[in-house]
This record gives C-alpha cells, structure tokens and sequence, in this order.
C-alpha cells in the first residue's frame, strides 16, 4: 500500500504551506490550489481524482476576496472556515458570509481554527485571536499580550485541551485562554 500521489485529472497540485486543505464529510477533500478553493474526490474503483472548483463563477464575482486565500477549516457542523484576503468568510449550504473589521474581525491573515466544545469559533491569524460565539453574528477580539507572529509562521496551533482552555503561540511564549484571559509562559516559565 504507502502512500500515492494526489493529482486531479493528472496534473500536479500548487499547495502552499500551512492549513490550506480539509476533509468534507461526504469524503471529498478541499484544498486551495492557487488561491482558488477546489473541492477533489476519487472515483471508485481505480482511485482517479477529480477537481472541480468549489465556488461558482458567481460567488466569485459576488465575493472578490474568495480568490485570496490563505486557509481553510471545516467545522463539525459543516461550516467551511477560510482565511480570504484580510477578512474571515464562512461557506455554508451555498452562502458566503464575511466577516471583517465591521463584523469585529480585524484585518489579519487568518491561518488557524478551531470550534470549541461550547460552540464558539477560534481564529487565528499572525496578529490577532477573534472569537465567533455560538450563535454570535460579530467577532471578539481576543488578542494574547505577546500575540504577534513573524510572517514565516505558516501553521499555527490552535488547540483546546482537556480542561478547555485555548492555547496557541507566538514568536515568545505559549499562551493559554482561560475564562476570561490569557497567561503566558515562556522561557523564564521552563518552556
């Protein structure tokens, strides 16, 4: 068995580093190839993949910042999550709905995701942490002390651990979220 290569229709896919690819729950996958959103799946039983973009000419036309992205995310309740131009834009069951400076996301390039138990939606980009509640309509910003990342951070973590606390990085320290702040360890903590 091992390991074969993804190549839709036989061609060789351009992904840039970081979360730029993710599983839909009928199986197939998304990517961003380009700064364009394809959606593969494989076609039983030789395994050929096939690509098809994901979005119609006319979201695109209707959302420019669609052809600027820089990660994608799927939640477990199907919302596709992306990084699109400097704004937060999420797909779902044909919509495209953004989320900028307006909406309480501020201009970012946003890399990292993550749905928490409670429902709230994490994002992370090189300069901020904003925060969808469940059922919210507009971000929180909720920016660690130290939160700056350098251009060159391409995955960030974003994780939640058992005692549901958000952690993530940045160029100093290991920050974690709890209730209502963040704490900082860094070298001087034993990291």
């Amino acid at each position: 068995h091992g390991f074969r290569a993804i190549r839709p229709e036989g061609r060789s896919l351009r992904l840039a580093a970081g979360s730029r690819i993710a599983a839909l729950a009928s199986g197939h996958l998304l990517v961003i190839d380009a700064d364009q959103l394809l959606e593969l799946s494989a076609a039983a039983p030789e395994g050929m993949w096939h690509s098809r973009p994901f979005f119609t000419q006319e979201q695109l036309d209707a959302t420019p910042l669609l052809e600027h992205l820089s990660s994608v995310y799927v939640d477990r309740l199907g919302r596709i999550w992306l990084g699109c131009g400097a704004a937060i834009c999420r797909a779902e069951q044909g919509r495209v709905d953004v989320f900028d400076a307006g909406s309480g996301a501020p201009e970012d390039v946003w890399r990292s995701w993550l749905l928490d138990r409670e429902g709230r939606l994490w994002a992370r980009g090189l300069v901020h942490v904003a925060v969808l509640e469940a059922e919210a309509t507009r971000f929180e910003t909720r920016d660690p002390p130290h939160g700056r990342l350098s251009g060159e951070s391409l995955n960030v973590p974003l994780v939640q651990d058992l005692d549901g606390r958000i952690l993530t990085s940045s160029n100093i320290a290991l920050s974690r979220w709890h209730q209502d702040g963040w704490q900082d360890f860094t070298k001087t903590s034993g990291i």
